[in-house]
């Protein structure tokens, strides 16, 4: 395939840095997002507003306590964890843009998939938080705050029930997008296949691994250097030039 004209060159690098700069955009408002609720709670939710709750019972009755006490910064922090997902978005469309321009053909299910997976997880996020301040309100407003009691209101809840369920199928969704890019751009050489095979396993952890969020996070910061134009050791030659579609860069 035709090399890429220094016209294209020049375009590519100027919307790089402009995704390099949404993308570390991104990790640094979901690391903030963490870092907020932390300090609301010595036991937080996992992702703030994900629905996902501790087992034993006395950490459900601190998580209650706590986040009863903290409502304003958890809201902060699921707002937080929103706009760094909401980000993700403008990344993903600057890389499957980079894909087509060498020749491949990416799946309307993930240029899909790349829009409502954000979206979703936001939405997730948006009803985790509102169920389980529900549920925290109910604990300190009235009532025993035992442990025993911490975990029947959490058990009995419908709409947190719900809320993880939504939050299971919008992670799917979200790690669609993740994995087939991460394929796509490998095959075209625009990734090594180290961080394509990563883009793959962290596609698979945000829905089955509490590490996901990690390892999707680690892997946007290595595009976001990509995009920028700096990788250890140069970045894959596609970046500059049309690649052919046959295989991973090693």
């Amino acid at each position: 395939m035709p090399d890429l004209t220094e016209r294209d060159v020049t375009e590519e690098r100027r919307a790089g840095r402009r995704a390099g700069l949404i993308a570390f955009a991104s990790v640094t408002a979901s690391v903030c997002a963490l870092g907020v609720a932390n300090s609301a709670s010595d036991s937080p939710l996992t992702q703030p507003g994900s629905a996902m709750v501790d087992r034993l019972d006395a950490d459900r009755q601190k998580q209650l306590v706590d986040f009863a006490a903290s409502t304003d910064l958890q809201a902060i922090a699921a707002g937080l964890r929103s706009v760094g997902l909401l980000l993700c978005i403008p990344v993903g469309l600057y890389l499957i843009a980079l894909v087509r321009r060498r020749g491949a053909d990416v799946s309307i299910w993930v240029r899909r998939s790349l829009v409502a997976g954000p979206l979703f997880v936001v939405a997730a996020t948006i009803v985790g938080f509102l169920a389980f301040k529900d549920i925290a309100d109910a604990y300190v407003a009235s009532g025993p705050q035992s442990a025993g009691r911490a975990a029947d209101l959490i058990e009995s809840d419908g709409t947190l029930k719900a809320a993880g369920s939504f939050d299971l199928g919008s992670r799917i969704v979200f790690g669609v997008w993740v994995g087939m890019l991460s394929l796509y751009a490998m095959r075209v050489g625009l990734l090594t296949s180290f961080l394509g095979y990563w883009g793959v396993a962290a596609a698979g952890a945000l829905v089955i691994l509490p590490i996901g969020d990690a390892m999707f996070l680690s892997w946007l910061v290595s595009l976001g250097l990509l995009a920028v134009g700096y990788w250890p050791g140069g970045r894959p030659e596609a970046w500059e030039r049309m690649a052919a579609v046959d295989g991973p860069a090693f």
